[in-house]
């Protein structure tokens, strides 16, 4: 809440801060306290008259089998689309509230110090790719041009620059301190 971005402070426009939500011990020592902490963080992300929910989330192994574990012993399904599973090169998605679940091995712990998971919402309708449109597939000079050794065949280096750009904060999340001793259901 206290940093600058995009030079907008934070501290003073709190419509530009993400949501931030910290677990605690007690809060998530169940699967069904972990959900409803879970659910509070994506509906806070949620909170106007669009409903625009976060559609993505990511975290790590601890948090994707925290997940898979509640389904697993409620006995509910939730099929994802094969063309999520394409564009995300992985079949290691399950489901929440609508909302596509992936794990990373190189998600943080966000707390910092201790054991705990962590899990970030993202609303992609808010992100975006922006191309700088001089250097969007601008083929190198000819002076730059990489020669392969033993082949007849001549590359060139293709740049791109751009930058990954959020338009809306208030409408990306993180759980954090998410504990990584759940062992009961309820």
């Amino acid at each position: 809440a206290t940093a600058t971005i995009g030079g907008i402070a934070q501290g003073t426009y709190a419509q530009w801060r993400n949501v931030e939500k910290t677990s605690t011990t007690a809060a998530t020592a169940t699967l069904n306290q972990f959900r409803k902490e879970l659910r509070n963080m994506i509906n806070t992300c949620s909170y106007n008259a669009a409903g625009d929910s976060p559609d993505l989330g990511i975290t790590d192994q601890f948090g994707y089998e925290y997940l898979q574990a509640y389904r697993d012993l409620t006995g509910q399904h939730t099929f994802v689309p094969s063309e999520i599973a394409k564009l995300m090169k992985t079949d290691k998605i399950t489901r929440f509230d609508d909302m596509n679940i992936i794990w990373d091995t190189s998600v943080p712990n966000m707390f910092g110090s201790g054991s705990y998971s962590s899990f970030f919402a993202l609303n992609t309708d808010y992100l975006y790719f922006v191309v700088d449109p001089q250097r969007n597939m601008a083929v190198s000079d000819s002076i730059d041009m990489m020669k392969a050794k033993g082949q007849d065949a001549t590359g060139f280096v293709v740049l791109t620059r751009g930058n990954l750009v959020c338009t809306n904060r208030k409408k990306q999340g993180i759980l954090h301190k998410i504990n990584q001793s759940i062992v009961a259901l309820s």
